[in-house]
């Protein structure tokens, strides 16, 4: 039987669409949101600067892969008993430590570039302390987020954050080939650590009032294994697992195929990898936007997203002429990004808020963890077959491996998404002023219940 909920059109459109922007109405949030900006522009140059560096002393495309699987390897190992650990501490003193710890690391990689005394092993070592800071900093910096803002602004925040990571991909490696190309590797390196300073200093003057703050978890046994058990059982969170690891493996493996394509396929040098990878964020920005003007995403949204990421991934490795290089990689990023961000958002609504730092450690596992497994193969694809494969390699994935086996996981809820209704739940009927009626996505509904426990 179909439920009638009056709900004003004012807050949500026929398309359920908002204002992008609405989530910056929460203070602590904004400012946090704007300190990032600094710290992940920084987070990109050094990203481009690390990459660089190692082709610089290794010539090889898989060392470059090797540096990457350090980097993420503490995320394979770590990140879900990190989950677990952040669900006991307060999130705010979490990443007040671990803020600091990726700033050292960065001041210490520009000293030893800059001095000259940099090895190879010393850039694998600390890629290993980036990895382990990273793999507690991750689920901490998602929960926080949830903690900053209602359930109702989620959505938008997470898409905001997206925008804002990936303006930082336009102007990060932007900055990091003019950087290299006139002061050198290791500028990139120190300013990576200055950029973290505005993020402690907000961080630090957080008042407990500012935070919906959720009730830390008690130390009990199996608490990892338990929220292994909760996503496994949940058709929608483990197959957005499953989909998000894929695409973690081999079509979001940029830090590898891009340098390759930038010399052996153009012939450029780290001005056109900065430019190549700024054109994924052009392309992610307006994705982002799209996603943040979203109120309840659809699995119909995700699909679609995830089939446009995929043919763009194509598209760009066989694009004959750079212009299209460009533009491939452009729609490439929109596609990832409005499909990441959807994605992301339906995974964190559907979790329950006492499984949400376990949760989103095994999130961010899914995407980071995988890819000492997925890197390192696109390297060697790269060295074996040639650069433009690495990028066919990801579009293929994505329609070989992604959609096929998210849709297999979650089939009855695609199925019934593609039809207008979902069968675990009844139809909801909303009834907007102006007469317009639609059936809700079940995740509006649960929304709605959330917002409704919150206020």
């Amino acid at each position: 039987m179909k439920l009638g909920l009056r709900r004003s059109s004012k807050a949500s459109g026929r398309d359920g669409s908002r204002s992008a922007l609405r989530s910056l109405s929460v203070p602590i949030y904004r400012r946090y949101y704007f300190a990032q900006v600094v710290s992940i522009v920084g987070t990109w140059m050094q990203s481009v600067a690390v990459s660089w560096l190692v082709y610089k002393i290794t010539g090889s495309g898989s060392a470059l892969g090797i540096a990457i699987t350090l980097q993420f390897v503490p995320m394979t190992l770590l990140g879900p008993i990190a989950g677990v650990w952040v669900e006991r501490h307060n999130k705010r003193r979490v990443l007040l430590c671990t803020q600091t710890i990726l700033m050292g690391q960065a001041v210490l990689m520009g000293a030893l570039t800059i001095t000259g005394v940099v090895e190879l092993w010393m850039v694998y070592t600390l890629a290993v302390v980036y990895g382990m800071a990273f793999a507690v900093n991750g689920p901490a910096q998602n929960v926080i987020v949830y903690e900053m803002v209602r359930p109702a602004l989620l959505t938008n925040a997470v898409s905001l954050n997206l925008i804002l990571f990936n303006v930082a991909r336009i102007a990060g490696p932007a900055l990091a080939g003019l950087a290299i190309a006139t002061l050198g590797i290791g500028p990139c390196f120190v300013l990576n650590g200055v950029s973290f300073v505005p993020v402690l200093v907000v961080l630090a003057l957080i008042r407990p009032r500012d935070l919906h703050s959720m009730p830390l978890q008690a130390r009990a046994p199996r608490q990892l294994r338990a929220a292994i058990k909760y996503v496994g059982h949940k058709r929608e969170l483990l197959g957005a697992i499953v989909m998000l690891a894929l695409f973690g493996a081999f079509a979001w493996e940029f830090e590898v195929s891009i340098p390759l394509i930038a010399e052996r396929t153009f012939g450029g040098g780290p001005a056109l990898f900065g430019l190549l990878t700024a054109a994924i964020g052009v392309g992610a920005v307006a994705g982002g936007i799209y996603a943040a003007r979203r109120t309840h995403p659809t699995n119909q949204v995700q699909l679609v997203n995830a089939v446009i990421a995929g043919a763009a991934l194509i598209g760009a490795g066989l694009a004959p002429v750079l212009w299209l290089e460009f533009v491939a990689l452009a729609v490439a990023g929109a596609g990832i990004t409005a499909w990441y961000g959807v994605l992301t958002a339906r995974y964190q609504l559907s979790t329950a808020p006492e499984y949400q730092g376990r949760a989103m450690a095994l999130w961010g596992t899914s995407l980071n963890g995988v890819r000492p497994i997925g890197a390192p193969i696109v390297g060697f694809v790269g060295e074996s077959v040639g650069a433009r494969a690495t990028l066919l390699l990801g579009g293929g994935a994505i329609f070989v491996l992604c959609i096929p086996l998210w849709s297999l996981l979650t089939r009855h809820r695609v199925i019934a998404t593609l039809r207008g209704q979902d069968r675990d739940v009844p139809d909801v009927l909303v009834t907007h002023e102006d007469g317009h009626a639609a059936v809700a996505d079940p995740i509006d509904e649960h929304l709605d219940k959330q917002v409704a426990a919150h206020d």
